[in-house]
């Protein structure tokens, strides 16, 4: 297959029986704007199944210890939820109680070991005048983790304007 059928069968998936024998700009356009608009309809619809769960696990992981600081949720392809995290000086319920109580909410339980696993190393890392601020947890296709570090007095201060608010 060479480069012009390459691009022709492109197009005609694209664009279906519409591509064939045209120039097909304006049509390719459209096409790739529906397909856009339906991946973007597609990772709404996923973030917003997502909510339930996370709805249901904040209250287990606030009696563990870590207290939702901040919320974001990206509605792009793929869908994204960036949860902030910070540690509280106190637990109601220890962590591996939490576990038990999320065990059938996939979404919170690999959310608290990622929590537990980040508490666990977070004095490991140190900066010269910067302390543990709080947590990211980036949930999409590939999550990500991270520690974040703010300088001077720290987690307290921190805790101390949220309550604050």
């Amino acid at each position: 297959m060479d480069l012009r059928d390459f691009i022709d069968d492109a197009k005609s998936k694209i664009l279906g029986e519409n591509a064939k024998g045209k120039d097909g700009r304006g049509g390719f356009v459209d096409g790739v704007s529906n397909m856009l608009g339906k991946g973007q309809e597609m990772a709404s619809d996923a973030a917003i199944a997502l909510v339930d769960d996370f709805n249901q696990m904040l209250p287990v992981l606030s009696l563990a210890g870590y207290n939702l600081r901040e919320l974001e949720i990206e509605l792009g392809v793929p869908p994204k939820i960036i949860s902030h995290f910070i540690f509280a000086d106190e637990k109601t319920i220890e962590p591996s109680v939490a576990l038990e109580r999320l065990t059938d909410n996939s979404l919170g339980y690999n959310l608290l070991k990622t929590l537990m696993y980040a508490e666990k190393n977070k004095q490991k890392i140190s900066f010269n005048d910067m302390v543990f601020g709080h947590i990211e947890i980036e949930l999409g296709v590939i999550p990500s983790v991270r520690l974040c570090y703010v300088p001077g007095s720290g987690e307290r201060h921190l805790t101390s304007e949220l309550s604050k608010q």
